[in-house]
This record gives C-alpha cells, sequence and structure tokens, in this order.
C-alpha cells in the first residue's frame, strides 16, 4: 500500500527534475556556454567513426525514426494483448512527445551543427530521436514491467541501451550536438513521468485487475 502511495510521487519528482535540467540545458544553449563542450565531444566521437560502425549508427538511428515507430506500433496494435493495455498508451505517448518536440524546435530555432555524415532538415534543439525514443521505448518498457515483472532488469537494462544509443548516434552522425540529445533526454524523461502519472491513474495493475474481476464474479455467485 505504500509503496503504491509513493510511485506517483517518484514520477512526479521525476517530471520536475527534467523539466528544470532542460531549462539549464535550454539557458546554456541560448548563452553560449555549452559550445566549447559540443565541440569537444563532437571530435572525440567523430574520431571513432569507421564504416562498420556508421552502418550500425544509421540502423540503430533509423529504427528510432518514424518508419520504424510505424512497424514498432503496428507490433504492439495487431496482437489484442498488447493492442490496449500497451500499443496505443505508448503511441498516444510517442504523438504527445512529437508534437512538443515540434514546438520546442520551433520556439528555439537553432540550426543543426556542420554536415558530417548524413544531412538532417528543421532545427536542431531538442533532439526528436532522443526525446522521441526516450517518451516512446520508456512508455514500452514501464507497461511491459508490469505484465512481466520479472523481466524487469532485462527490460530495462535493453531499453536504455537502445535509447542511450540513439542518443550516441545522433551526435555520431553530425544532425545533434550533445546539448541538443541532453534536452532531448530531459524533454523526453518529463513526457513519459506525465504519461506514467496518466496511466497509473487510469489503468488498473495486474493486481488490481484480478481482484476486480474476481470481486465481479464472486458478487454474481
Amino acid at each position: 500500500m505504500l509503496r503504491s502511495q509513493l510511485s506517483p510521487n517518484k514520477s512526479l519528482v521525476c517530471a520536475v527534475v527534467s523539466f528544470f535540467a532542460f531549462c539549464l540545458l535550454a539557458a546554456g544553449v541560448f548563452f553560449g556556454r555549452l559550445h566549447e563542450g559540443n565541440l569537444f565531444v563532437a571530435q572525440h566521437i567523430r574520431s571513432l567513426a569507421n564504416p562498420a560502425l556508421t552502418s550500425i549508427t544509421l540502423f540503430i538511428t533509423n529504427l528510432a525514426d518514424w518508419p520504424g515507430y510505424v512497424a514498432f506500433g503496428v507490433f504492439l496494435l495487431v496482437f489484442p494483448a498488447t493492442r490496449s493495455s500497451i500499443g496505443v498508451p505508448a503511441i498516444l505517448t510517442l504523438l504527445i512527445s512529437a508534437l512538443i518536440n515540434h514546438l520546442l524546435k520551433q520556439c528555439f530555432a537553432i540550426e543543426r551543427p556542420e554536415i558530417w555524415i548524413i544531412a538532417e532538415t528543421g532545427y536542431s534543439f531538442p533532439s526528436g530521436h532522443a526525446m522521441n525514443a526516450t517518451a516512446f521505448f520508456g512508455a514500452c518498457a514501464w507497461l511491459f514491467i508490469r505484465r512481466f515483472k520479472r523481466a524487469r532488469t532485462c527490460i530495462l537494462a535493453t531499453t536504455a541501451l537502445f535509447i542511450l544509443y540513439v542518443g550516441f548516434s545522433r551526435i555520431y552522425l553530425g544532425v545533434h550536438t550533445l546539448a541538443d540529445v541532453l534536452a532531448g533526454y530531459a524533454a523526453g524523461v518529463f513526457v513519459l513521468c506525465c504519461a506514467i502519472l496518466f496511466m497509473k491513474q487510469t489503468q488498473p495493475t495486474a493486481k488490481q485487475a484480478y481482484f476486480s474481476v474476481d470481486k465481479h464474479t464472486s458478487g454474481k455467485v
């Protein structure tokens, strides 16, 4: 009982912390305080460039783009077991994240870094790939963990590594700076935490659903 009461507070605290982290990064970018750090990180990551790593990185970054999200979304929606419990809320979280990201990019209107490996259109801050991957795959992970608690460590580790590599890929490919990616993570965590707070109020846990069905059945008997 105590744990269920504390959990929403943790999500709220995480949302507040991520919001202020984003604000600090935005201020640092706006006042030019992060420029040298961005260049330092970009130079070191670019020094790792090789054909094999570039191929892997392009594959990962494409998984966190709209064709990849469509494939993941269709997969989740096809199966009745995941359609309403995971697919719909995760896709809604992604769409909200994408909308907020678009608004933030238009608001800050920061140009992308010089072309390195691939060229991208649109503004740079915050990274849409980092933000949307954090929101969507984070939501998927949280929803899967609610159903498969024993796989918690595996799901968290896999999701975290994938999201981190997505951020790395954006810097490696030269389409974002470190600040863009970190701000994308912060904004994505904010959206994710807000989504979790909402889902906790609207979606019953497996135990709650079981007792609800059991109570309903007992009432009929």
